[in-house]
């Protein structure tokens, strides 16, 4: 996989146009075995471990199936291809990743599709996401304004249309009240064993419109950053405060 050098946080940018660009100007692909095939016995044991765990916490808010969404292993200028996975073992990986409890490979390897979409207000500020407590994971810590696992669909991905289902579930922000969406960035991190894509949607809403739309089952909060403010912003909450995803 081409990308540039990586950073301190493992954090790899594999495609950041200039402006946010049109979904369609990149191509995904879902092709090649399932990512389970990578697991030694030891791995398997270790997910269905932690899948016991997770469903004993989250009841049926934590469910998955073969193939439901995907890991990206191929990157490659504005295209990219992603091997079919599944939420308990992504899951798993993310969970495990403090301790390294699995294989090297299920980390190094693990970059499960997943959507961040960051909403800007009529007055031009950042919403920031603080996760709810009811959420199956990342429970209290900050996040983009929506974000979540894309899944496979008709044996591809559509990152545009995740993002703005997030945006309806989480925000209640319908297609109507969004005014532009653009791709802004694709992203690979190892702390969360995650490929996402990055959207940027602009909406005439205001604070108080937002947080009264907000469902208090994804949503624990919402703060409102000016961009100016926002590098120290994610700066104060990724290195020092360590509580955003």
């Amino acid at each position: 996989m081409r990308a540039q050098k990586r950073n301190a946080f493992d954090i790899r940018f594999l495609f950041k146009p200039k402006n946010p660009v049109p979904y369609g100007n990149v191509k995904v692909n879902v092709a090649g075995e399932n990512f389970s095939r990578l697991l030694t016995e030891k791995d398997r044991k270790i997910v269905g471990e932690e899948w016991g765990v997770l469903k004993s916490r989250k009841g049926n808010r934590a469910y998955s199936r073969p193939d439901g969404v995907g890991s990206l292993h191929g990157a490659s200028a504005n295209k990219f291809t992603f091997r079919p996975t599944e939420f308990r073992v992504s899951s798993s990986a993310y969970l495990t990743y403090p301790r390294r409890t699995m294989s090297a490979k299920v980390y190094d390897r693990m970059r499960v599709s997943a959507v961040a979409c960051m909403v800007v207000l009529g007055n031009r500020m950042f919403a920031v996401q603080k996760r709810s407590g009811m959420v199956t994971l990342g429970e209290g810590l900050l996040a983009s304004s929506a974000a979540g696992y894309a899944k496979i669909k008709n044996g591809t991905i559509d990152f545009a249309s995740a993002a703005f289902e997030k945006l309806s579930r989480e925000l209640g922000i319908s297609r109507k009240m969004v005014k532009s969406i653009g791709l802004c960035a694709v992203h690979s991190s190892a702390a969360d064993c995650s490929g996402t894509f990055d959207f940027i949607a602009k909406t005439d809403l205001t604070k108080e419109q937002l947080l009264a739309a907000a469902n208090p089952h994804y949503v624990g909060g919402l703060e409102f950053v000016r961009p100016q403010n926002l590098p120290e912003f994610i700066f104060s909450h990724l290195v020092e405060k360590k509580d955003i995803v």
